[in-house]
């Protein structure tokens, strides 16, 4: 299978994405007893009605904040946790304020917080081991690996991520085109023609590391 990383190695576990998904946590709570409050408060004035519907907006803030905090520069921009881990959690996390919220908390939505968090286990480790496994071949292809000069020759799909198609000749003298997945910022856009580096172990030609190169006249 085709993978695509940045030249700077993978990363997984860092310092910032871990407190990124720590405030998401926060804030999802927060959320969750927003939410709460104005479902529990809403008989008194519906005006209350609209602390719901704030807490619930809060609450998918944060779960898409996560998913883009979640987001790794691995090969193919594979998600560090997976969607399957990070809706439980999220979920927990919103049921823990919830189960807080005013006039009258309810401490058995504890109960099924800690439900939801058990179903994230199983999907997160998952998502951990396939990151160790993309890692690791990143450090092959960088250690062992051998660089040959190749072009793009399509773009597609929508900023931040696109799909780029590689043609390359490998070290084995075969001709090989593969299609790759990146994340580009903004007005970043590669065209056909871009020249790139392409890395690869001399057994397995096929398994690249794509890193773009300056047009040899300047930008385009």
């Amino acid at each position: 299978m085709s993978t695509d990383a940045p030249a700077a190695e993978p990363s997984g576990t860092t310092v910032g994405r871990s407190l990124g998904l720590a405030l998401c946590a926060g804030t999802a709570a927060a959320g969750g007893w927003v939410a709460g409050s104005g479902v529990a408060l809403a008989h008194r004035d519906p005006l209350y009605a609209l602390g719901t519907a704030a807490g619930l907006g809060l609450w998918l803030a944060a779960l898409w904040t996560a998913l883009y905090v979640t987001i790794g520069d691995a090969p193919e921009a594979e998600l560090f946790l997976p969607v399957g881990a990070l809706l439980p959690a999220g979920a927990a996390a919103g049921l823990v304020g919830c189960s807080f919220a005013a006039p009258h908390p309810h401490p058995g939505l504890l109960d099924a917080a800690a439900g939801a968090a058990l179903l994230a286990v199983p999907p997160a480790l998952l998502g951990l081991r396939r990151r160790r496994r993309e890692v690791a071949r990143w450090r092959l292809r960088r250690d062992r690996g051998v660089s040959v000069p190749g072009v793009v020759t399509g773009v597609g799909g929508d900023l931040p991520r696109l799909s780029l198609t590689v043609r390359y000749t490998a070290a084995d003298g075969e001709q090989y085109t593969r299609q790759v997945d990146r994340e580009f910022p903004a007005g970043d856009r590669p065209r056909p023609g871009r020249p790139v580096t392409v890395r690869h172990l001399p057994d397995e030609p096929r398994d690249i590391t794509v890193t773009l190169l300056p047009w040899p006249d300047g930008p385009h």
